[in-house]
């Protein structure tokens, strides 16, 4: 396949600003490419002040539903010539902003496919030659109760383990204080922040966890290297990605 039969894959960045980034730069890693001209053609917009925070969404209620404007940057990723898009957000997954996002598109006429990244983890871990058979999930509170992960792993024999709730007020803490959350301070990220995720991580660990999700975008930036625990969907949306836009370039696992 030649470089003008690629795919060009399209970011919805912003959802945080170091998600969009950490998924362009798993992208790369995760290409086939000896020099810079066989690297793939991939456009970003990450517009972070028109989308609502998608886990106060779910949560509270009110305003614009995040998918809507979601659903707006992949028109302009589109227009941009995209034709593969990637939205690296978990809680942007949840049934109520996903299928905002769904519809915005649908009716445009655009064509253009979403990767749905929660999807995409079920199937790698469905593919796992050591198949884990309880997940834990460290996320925002707005995935916590969006159940998106249940819904989606449950149905492939997968359990689901989550924190306790006051853990998981925590864990929501890690990344969203204003003064020591990973969105405050993502890179590095805090001491504080760090603690807590691996306080988090234990006690999945002990509720009897194989493996542990890591259920919001901004949390491999914690854990970037110790993948024989943790499951990283950006990673796993990344390689899709790449499967979607130009299969002979994805690098074997």
């Amino acid at each position: 396949m030649t470089k003008n039969q690629d795919k060009i894959i399209g970011i919805v960045g912003g959802v945080g600003p170091y998600a969009g980034a950490d998924l362009f730069r798993k992208i790369c890693s995760q290409t086939r490419a000896e020099t810079d001209q066989e690297h793939l053609e991939v456009v970003m917009i990450s517009d972070p002040s028109h989308i609502n925070d998608r886990s106060v969404y779910l949560e509270k209620g009110g305003g614009r539903n995040p998918g809507d404007a979601i659903g707006d940057i992949i028109l302009r990723l589109a227009a941009a010539g995209a034709e593969v898009v990637g939205i690296p957000c978990n809680t942007a997954h949840s049934p109520a902003i996903v299928a905002a996002v769904e519809s915005k598109v649908i009716a445009s006429g655009v064509m253009v496919e979403i990767v749905h990244m929660i999807r995409e983890v079920a199937e790698a871990m469905r593919r796992t030659p050591t198949r884990p058979k309880r997940m834990g999930l460290l996320a925002t509170t707005g995935t916590y109760h969006s159940k998106v992960y249940s819904e989606i792993l449950g149905p492939e024999g997968f359990e689901v383990i989550v924190p306790e709730v006051f853990t998981q007020k925590d864990v929501h803490r890690a990344i969203y204080d204003p003064k020591f959350g990973i969105k405050a301070q993502g890179h590095p990220i805090s001491t504080e922040a760090k603690g807590i995720l691996e306080g988090a991580s234990r006690e999945l660990l002990e509720l009897g966890a194989e493996k542990i999700i890591l259920g919001c975008t901004e949390l491999p930036l914690a854990f970037p290297d110790e993948s024989d625990i943790y499951v990283d969907p950006t990673l796993i949306l990344a390689r899709a990605l790449i499967r979607e836009a130009a299969p002979e370039k994805l690098k074997p696992l």
